[in-house]
C-alpha cells in the first residue's frame, strides 16, 4: 500500500494560504466521541492535537481495544483525506491510570 504525506509549510503562510490545525482530547469511544471523528475528513486537517485522555483505556490491560478503535478511527481520517495526517497526542490521567478507578 501507498501512503502520502503532506509537508506544512515552512516559515509564513503565503496570502491565500492556510493551516487547518484540529485539536481536542478526552475523546473516548463514545458514540458523540465517534461521530466526531467522522466529520474530520471534512475538515481536512493539517495536523491533530490530541491533549490527553485520549482513548479512556485507563491502563487497565482489558481496555486495549479503546486504543484499537481510535487507531481505526484515526486511520479513517486519513484514508477520506487522501493522505496521512500527523497526530500528535499527549499522554493524559486517563491514558496512564492515575484516577481512583483504574486497575494499579
Amino acid at each position: 500500500m501507498v501512503y502520502w504525506y503532506r509537508t506544512l509549510p515552512a516559515g509564513e503562510l503565503k496570502e491565500g494560504q492556510k493551516l487547518v490545525i484540529v485539536s481536542g482530547g478526552d475523546a473516548g469511544n463514545s458514540e458523540a466521541a465517534l461521530a466526531m471523528w467522522h466529520q474530520l475528513p471534512n475538515l481536512k486537517p493539517d495536523v491533530i492535537f490530541m491533549g490527553g485522555d485520549i482513548p479512556y483505556d485507563n491502563n487497565i490491560i482489558d481496555c486495549y481495544w479503546t486504543w484499537d478503535v481510535l487507531m481505526k478511527e484515526l486511520e479513517a481520517v486519513s484514508r477520506e483525506c487522501g493522505r496521512l495526517v500527523p497526530i500528535v497526542m499527549a499522554l493524559g490521567n486517563h491514558d496512564i491510570g492515575f484516577n481512583a478507578g483504574a486497575d494499579q
